[in-house]
């Protein structure tokens, strides 16, 4: 889930990468006193696949935006894929769009005793997650989310 640092290198990154059409889907930075790690997931927005050819244009895009930033200083790596199908929502509009969808949650804390939800994604809005589980329906804010996967269907044609 994006935090105050990785939001703001998903804004920037998704400024950068509209001029290929993409968009940062989730954004992770693994601190390393040699070489942090800065891994990216991206997204088409005309939801088509993301190939290794985007991969590669987006990954030489967003070093070149964090080489200009020097936010990392001159030793880090990146990583640049899609993000597959047990895709990550971490952003208000990913998880408003598969709204339907089939999700599993990990929570910073327990809630009634779990940190590991499965249910079906019911909605969302700025604030907040909409999931049923089973018969109940739970409003989760998303400083409670520390992951959210779609659950892969394989009846869903969606990425």
């Amino acid at each position: 889930m994006l935090n105050e640092t990785t939001k703001s290198l998903a804004e920037q990154g998704d400024q950068a990468l509209a001029a290929i059409g993409c968009y940062v889907v989730d954004l992770e930075v693994e601190p390393s006193r040699s070489r942090p790690l800065v891994r990216y997931f991206i997204g088409c927005l005309d939801d088509t696949t993301v190939t290794v050819e985007i991969c590669a244009r987006a990954s030489r895009i967003l070093e070149a935006l964090l080489d200009e930033s020097g936010r990392f200083g001159a030793e880090y790596a990146i990583e640049v894929s899609s993000p597959g199908i047990d895709r990550r929502l971490a952003r208000p509009r990913d998880f408003a769009r598969f709204a339907g969808r089939g999700v599993r949650v990990r929570l910073r804390s327990p809630m009634d005793g779990k940190r590991n939800l499965e249910g079906t994604l019911v909605g969302a809005d700025e604030k907040k997650v909409t999931l049923a589980v089973g018969e109940q329906q739970m409003e989760l804010p998303y400083d409670l989310l520390a992951r959210a996967n779609l659950v892969y269907d394989s009846a869903s044609s969606e990425e």
